[in-house]
């Protein structure tokens, strides 16, 4: 029996925890809420869905992942929101054309301390191979060593519904070390982007980086802000803690501080079950929160912010050194 269970066992693990914001200016509002999420390691997707009944890859299921919900829109063209943002990439880009810019995968543009990726000029392939050669093509781009396991900590497809507000890529070097992680927001316009920073353990362990806000997501937070993120990464061992902590800053000092307390269980069938049977309508109440937390928001006074355009360039690629070490 022990050996069978080695032989099940996954890198990709089920991740039971708890999220929560807590604002603090200018006026103070905390949310707290119970999620499970899943860390994929993009080469074991078949297996997935081969030896797991209740996950499903590209298809529907009690819990899924489909390959569209994640990196370049450009990947998912049947969403209108993807269409448009496909268009005004393509405009945006149109200065850069006329005086021969290469839009592939060349090394990015320098912009002050931060650095952007040209447009990726047409869909990649779909499939696990498809993101991992996104993901890799972002960090080569970057300068930053790639070719090893690529693991995306997400929330699942429920019912054939899902949200990810942040997911986390864990990007390694083939002898396994951590390279980079992809920090890849959406917001509820049906926008994402991604941003990517360069990754090293300080002695305690954890990944500390910090990078200006680009794009928006809450219509009650301003544009000109920074995030800085303290990160504890997977491991893969049983029982492990996986904690993210984001503390976003104004000029004046912290706006918004927000967690992610998860703990790793193997993932099999009986752990999705238990997990869906706790949060049936996770998803759901994902973005039903978002709303309903904003209307409190704008019940306490706050003036909703104007949406600019999203980022021409898909991924923002940070070049400048870590967060302090003191956060």
């Amino acid at each position: 029996m022990e050996h069978h269970r080695e032989e099940r066992r996954f890198a990709s693990g089920l991740y039971v925890g708890t999220v929560m914001h807590n604002r603090v200016k200018p006026v103070r509002h905390r949310l707290s809420y119970r999620v499970f999420s899943l860390l994929i390691d993009l080469d074991e997707l078949p297996r997935m869905d081969r030896e797991l009944r209740l996950f499903a890859h590209n298809r529907f299921g009690l819990t899924g992942f489909h390959d569209g919900d994640f990196g370049p829109l450009e990947s998912n063209p049947s969403r209108g929101e993807a269409r448009e943002q496909q268009r005004f990439d393509s405009d945006a880009l149109l200065p850069l054309r006329e005086k021969g810019w290469d839009e592939g995968y060349g090394r990015p543009q320098a912009v002050g301390n931060q650095s952007f990726h040209p447009l990726t000029p047409t869909p990649l392939p779909q499939g696990e191979r498809g993101l991992k050669a996104w993901a890799g093509a972002q960090l080569a781009a970057a300068g930053i060593e790639a070719g090893g396991p690529v693991r995306l900590l997400c929330f699942p497809r429920v019912l054939g519904f899902v949200f990810n507000p942040l997911c986390l890529w864990f990007c390694h070097r083939p002898d396994g070390t951590l390279a980079a992680i992809i920090h890849e927001v959406s917001n509820t316009f049906g926008q994402r982007h991604a941003y990517l920073i360069p990754a090293e353990r300080g002695a305690d362990g954890l990944v500390r980086q910090s990078c200006d806000k680009r794009f928006y997501v809450s219509p009650f937070m301003d544009m000109e802000t920074a995030y800085h993120f303290r990160i504890r990464p997977p491991s893969g061992e049983q029982g492990e803690p996986l904690a993210v902590a984001i503390r976003q800053t104004d000029a004046a000092g912290p706006v918004l501080h927000a967690s992610l307390a998860l703990r790793r269980v193997e993932l099999t069938d009986g752990a999705i079950l238990r997990a869906w049977a706790r949060h049936p309508l996770m998803t759901a109440k994902v973005v039903a929160g978002i709303h309903w937390e904003a209307l409190h928001l704008w019940r306490k006074g706050l003036a909703i912010r104007p949406r600019p355009p999203a980022p021409a360039h898909p991924v923002t690629v940070v070049a400048g050194p870590t967060a302090s070490t003191r956060f």
